[in-house]
């Protein structure tokens, strides 16, 4: 995993801007390192990743939320479970892991360029904001 950079720590929504803290690092991020490379493994366009808190209703991952992200915005939604990609076939641009005892859930957002994943990212923001 130390061919993938990363950004070390969190990014933030600020303004209605993401905005990170750190500047990227080869080796950072081993988790999301090797989500990227199971991911590119299905879909071989996408080079970059960003996790997400997904949405919750009542402390559990709102799977209606993320349902209507992906039909709204046209994304091919994956599932993992604790870091391991679930079985999937053809194009991936989001991929759930809806956490476990001791796992965070997460909603990774995938793109075929940072500049690209940074525009997925605002426009899953702004469809969670208006859902």
């Amino acid at each position: 995993t130390g061919e993938v950079a990363a950004y070390p720590g969190r990014m933030t929504l600020v303004d209605n801007v993401l905005r990170r803290h750190e500047t990227p690092e080869f080796g950072a991020s081993s988790h999301l390192a090797n989500m990227l490379l199971q991911s590119k493994a299905v879909d071989s366009d996408k080079v970059a990743i960003l996790n997400l808190r997904p949405p919750t209703l009542d402390g559990l991952v709102d799977q209606g939320d993320i349902n209507y992200i992906s039909d709204e915005l046209d994304y091919k939604l994956g599932y993992a479970a604790k870091g391991v990609l679930q079985p999937h076939e053809g194009r991936l641009d989001i991929v759930l892991d809806e956490g476990a005892f001791g796992w965070e859930p997460a909603l990774y957002i995938l793109g075929p360029n940072p500049m690209d994943l940074i525009d997925r990212a605002h426009a899953i923001i702004d469809a969670m904001n208006t859902e």
